[in-house]
């Protein structure tokens, strides 16, 4: 978001109080007649200026489907209501130590012990990813590396299960705060990554074009030409998580430092429904559907 400059607005108040001094300066007895011309002058009719639009016939004439990049506070997933799922827990695992801790949650859904095992398999996976990466921290060392993960569920209704994963990583030197969702057919009975949402290659490599150009569009900020470059290439890497409104959007998220510096943090691109409509495959237009009006029932399988 742009600012205005500090000293311009300076400016405007230092004016205005200079207007306002010379106001009160004015003589007591100032003649009648500046009274009376001023209501005279007010008293005469005015030549009718021509109408404008209203705001709203404006704003209407705004493309409403242009995609646009902003920040998490700017663009929201569609959270599910989760309370009256029976059988839903969380399985947790965690470790406090003097150089490395971590403390990891995933969910477990009783009828269906697909959703626990995938879901606790990929935690495990990501914890040994980071722990391979950065290794054991040098011996003495007051740095205590850190990872932990928590969930919440995108979409739980109908035959879709659609979980958000929020990883932190604390290496030593910095931390980054990363997202993963993983997505469940329960037509099929089967664990889906989040580019099952797209219809094919075809759909990814558009999508890839559109985040690009609203990333470099939207956001000055992202000033690592090559980081977005290859952070927004068509690959099931970089389109890990995927998401929707509750008006139906797809929600693109990338990793702090994956198209920009972290100090960018964790851009979002929005892409209006009914661009993104095309791009779904058929489960992911069932997953659209259930974000934007949630089933009463979740429909587990078997």
């Amino acid at each position: 978001m742009r600012r205005r400059p500090l000293f311009l607005g300076l400016a405007v108040l230092a004016l205005g109080g200079l207007l306002g001094a010379c106001a009160d300066e004015e003589p007591e007895d100032a003649s009648p007649t500046s009274t009376a011309a001023t209501e005279t002058s007010t008293a005469t009719p005015t030549a009718t200026p021509t109408a404008s639009p209203p705001a709203t016939e404006t704003a209407d004439a705004t493309p409403g489907a242009t995609p646009f990049a902003g920040a998490e506070g700017d663009i929201e997933y569609a959270e599910a209501a989760t309370e009256g799922i029976e059988g839903l827990t969380s399985g947790t695992d965690s470790q406090e130590g003097e150089s490395y801790s971590y403390s990891v949650t995933w969910p477990e859904l009783e009828g269906f012990p697909l959703l626990g095992e995938e879901s606790s398999a990929q935690v495990a996976a990501w914890r040994e990813a980071f722990e391979e990466e950065f290794g054991p921290p040098v011996a003495g060392s007051p740095i205590v590396q850190e990872f932990t993960t928590t969930h919440s569920f995108l979409v739980a209704s109908g035959d879709v299960i659609g979980v958000r994963f929020q990883v932190f990583e604390f290496p030593g030197a910095g931390g980054a705060n990363l997202s993963r969702t993983l997505w469940f057919d329960l037509a099929s009975g089967e664990a889906v990554p989040a580019t099952a949402l797209l219809d094919g290659d075809t759909a990814l490599e558009q999508l890839s074009e559109i985040t690009a150009e609203a990333l470099r569009r939207d956001r000055p900020d992202l000033t690592l030409p090559d980081a977005l470059a290859e952070g927004t290439a068509p690959s099931a890497e970089n389109y890990h998580s995927l998401g929707f409104t509750s008006d139906g959007d797809l929600v693109v998220e990338f990793d702090e430092y994956q198209v920009g510096p972290g100090a960018s943090g964790s851009p979002r691109v929005m892409v209006p429904a009914d661009v993104a409509a095309p791009l779904l495959s058929d489960f992911g237009l069932r997953a659209q559907a259930e974000a934007m009006s949630p089933s009463e029932s979740l429909e587990l399988p078997g």
